[in-house]
Formats: structure tokens, sequence, C-alpha cells
């Protein structure tokens, strides 16, 4: 795949990079930060598409094996990290910006299939639909503090502006 910055006004194509993603890029200051189907975290510069920094994560459940691929969600940047999630249910994975650097790994129960990040405090929000749970997590902590069970499986979830309510769509 490949990542391109456009001249909207003109319609040029100012740069473009071999970073393939099925996940939006997260633009923050002069960077934008994205996970590859490589299993890694990028820094992109966003006026001239230089790479600052590349994380790899992990990128098979087995990797003796190289079985299992995990696909990786995200990144949402929260304070001074880069939040990502894993299709295996094994961690969130938060990115430390001073160190470029995973500081650590947060288990979960069952795998995120979305990440919805507080406007108001530095925590995110996952949904894991296979135990029908949103897991509330610290940034600041890495840690959980809370899980809301549904009762049904929750896909995508959605925070109010005022970080006070957070409605989900179940299957």
């Amino acid at each position: 795949g490949r990542m391109a910055a456009v001249d909207l006004r003109s319609g040029a194509r100012i740069w473009d990079q071999n970073v393939g993603s099925f996940n939006t890029p997260w633009l923050a200051g002069d960077y934008l930060f994205v996970t590859t189907l490589d299993s890694e975290v990028v820094a992109v510069h966003r006026r001239d598409g230089r790479v600052r920094w590349v994380q790899q994560l992990e990128q098979f459940s087995d990797p003796q094996r190289k079985r299992g691929r995990i696909v990786w969600t995200g990144p949402t940047l929260v304070g001074n990290r880069l939040v990502v999630l894993n299709s295996e249910g094994q961690a969130v994975a938060a990115v430390d910006l001073t160190a470029f650097a995973v500081t650590r790994h947060i288990p979960l129960d069952a795998n995120p299939v979305q990440m919805v990040d507080d406007p108001v405090r530095p925590r995110v929000y996952a949904v894991t639909p296979g135990n029908g749970e949103i897991v509330e997590l610290s940034v600041e902590k890495l840690a959980v503090l809370r899980r809301a069970r549904l009762g049904a499986q929750p896909s995508h979830a959605k925070i109010s502006a005022d970080g006070k309510y957070l409605w989900a769509l179940c299957r």
C-alpha cells in the first residue's frame, strides 16, 4: 500500500510513502501516526513524508511457526502515548512518544474491534464483542479501570463531546 499527501488546492501530490494500512492515520503536531499491514507503528512527517521512526509490534500469535497473524487497530493519541489494539485480544499496546517505544501491554479478555478515545480524560474504551464488554482503560496508569458488560455483542461505540455518555451499537 501507499500513503500520500495531496495539496487540495492544486490536486498535486506532495509526497508518498510505501506504507500500507487499513487504519486512518492520526495527525498530531508535525507527524502522522499509522499502524501498518506489517504490524508496525510508523511516524511520518506530514510536510515531506520522511519516516521519523518505526516501532515493530508482534506480528504472529505463534512467532516460531509464523502463524496467527495479528492485526493492529489504531492508533489513538492520548497524552504522550499512542494506543493501539490487536486482534488477538492479548493486549492494548501503549507507545511512549518521548521514548518511541512500547511501554506496556494491557491484557484484555476478548478481541477488541474498536477503540474510542475520551475527549476529557486520559482514557480509551475498547469494544470487545467476544465477551460483550466495553473496557475502560487508563492511559496514565496503563491499566483496566472498569468493564461495562452489555450482554449483547457491541460492535461500535461513540462517546459524547463532554465525556459523560458512551453509546454502543450491539448485534
